[in-house]
């Protein structure tokens, strides 16, 4: 403190130094220390980790972390040498999270896509039984080639349908099934075969042609 002429005490000798008046003042400050970054795609992704990263730091949880967005425009953006060890376990703990999210949609995806070509095949195949069963005779050598395509769907439901003809004595629908079954069950060439012989003109063509295949175990019994 300093004496004055008159002998009071002068007020002591005050620093000089700068007081913000309000808080408002700073976040503009800031914006216009980091104007220069902002101006680049570069600069904008290094200011982003910056806040996410200190932000991750006071609460890391998964709503700090960076969008997947935010964290490919940062791997993308700036130099991993450069980031601090805040910064890296960031990004590895939302690549992480990405990642598994990533492969469990890819998962969904395909099941969804089977379970939706498993539906069309499968209806697919009723549709086309229920055309055989009351298909005109012409019409059954069209309905066979494209039933052969879903084979695997219709084997069942066409082995149910048979035995259910041969109960109630209905030959014609007994026929018709069987040779639906024929692609994937041989055996029942034989009966067709005897079928075939006491047939239509019309019916016979189309067992006639459904047999080419098996053809060489009737020679005998045909001559």
């Amino acid at each position: 403190s300093a004496i004055t002429n008159d002998g009071d005490k002068a007020l002591p000798a005050q620093e000089g130094y700068y007081q913000l008046a309000h808080d408002y003042l700073v976040s503009s400050l800031r914006d216009w220390l980091t104007s220069k970054q902002k101006e680049t795609a570069k600069g904008r992704a290094q200011l982003l980790l910056v806040d996410q990263a200190n932000s991750w730091k006071i609460r890391r949880d998964a709503r700090q972390l960076p969008s997947r967005f935010q964290w490919l425009q940062i791997r993308l953006q700036t130099s991993r040498s450069s980031w601090t060890e805040t910064q890296r376990a960031m990004m590895r703990t939302a690549g992480k999270q990405y990642a598994v999210r990533f492969v469990i949609n890819i998962v969904l995806l395909i099941a969804l896509g089977w379970g939706a070509r498993q539906f069309y095949f499968y209806t697919r195949a009723q549709t086309l039984m229920e055309k055989l069963s009351t298909a005109k005779i012409d019409e059954v050598p069209n309905i066979l080639d494209e039933m052969m395509h879903y084979q695997s769907w219709l084997n069942s439901s066409l082995t149910e349908k048979l035995n259910l003809a041969k109960s109630e004595g209905n030959k014609s629908q007994q026929t018709l099934y069987q040779l639906a079954l024929l692609p994937s069950d041989s055996s029942h060439a034989t009966e067709l075969c005897e079928v075939m012989l006491q047939a239509d003109p019309g019916e016979f063509e189309v067992i006639r042609d459904a047999l080419v295949d098996t053809q060489e175990r009737h020679f005998d019994k045909l001559w």
